[in-house]
């Protein structure tokens, strides 16, 4: 697995207070899904909490932008929202980026994040093995990828340590996110 500790960061779910600052992450696509898992910092020790593992396949980007609206709404980020870099792609039709279609959507602006997989990796696990990152016990889809984002069982095939890229759209947008 490519995160084997995450069970050792789950928590049980609490009442987050409104003015713990908030940081999000976005992962676009379609047959994939979104993912938008949204996370809150504790201002008194610094320790981040996911709270809400958003992750929706085959729907449009109106229906996204509906949605991350209704869970976001009223709440404070420390930085905008960090999304896979992807965003920032133009479309060959009508040149428009999914990050100009999403912001005329939502008035949300996604910052592209750093899509390094190995640093993001690294970060995440950091910050996991620091106790400076927990997840809600109750987010089923975290759960479910943490199970099934593997790195390929054949090592001599695998020599940059990349992990397969399934089951990680949730991880991807925690990393762009930390």
């Amino acid at each position: 697995a490519v995160f084997p500790d995450y069970s050792k960061c789950l928590v049980e779910p609490f009442e987050i207070s409104r003015n713990w600052k908030r940081l999000g992450g976005y992962d676009p696509g379609f047959r994939d899904g979104v993912a938008n898992p949204i996370a809150a910092i504790d201002p008194t020790d610094g320790v981040i909490y996911v709270y809400d593992d958003y992750y929706v396949t085959e729907m449009p980007v109106s229906y996204h932008a509906g949605n991350v609206m209704r869970r976001t709404k009223g709440l404070e980020f420390l930085m905008p929202i960090q999304a896979d870099p992807s965003v920032k792609k133009r479309n060959e039709r009508d040149g428009r980026t999914y990050q100009n279609y999403f912001y005329k959507l939502t008035k949300i602006f996604l910052e592209p994040g750093n899509n390094d997989i190995l640093y993001g990796i690294e970060k995440v696990r950091d910050y996991m093995q620091q106790g400076k990152l927990k997840f809600f016990n109750n987010l089923e889809n975290l759960k479910n990828e943490a199970k099934k984002y593997k790195y390929p069982e054949d090592k001599t095939k695998n020599t940059n340590e990349k992990p397969m890229d399934k089951h990680n759209h949730l991880w991807d947008a925690i990393r762009y996110m930390i």
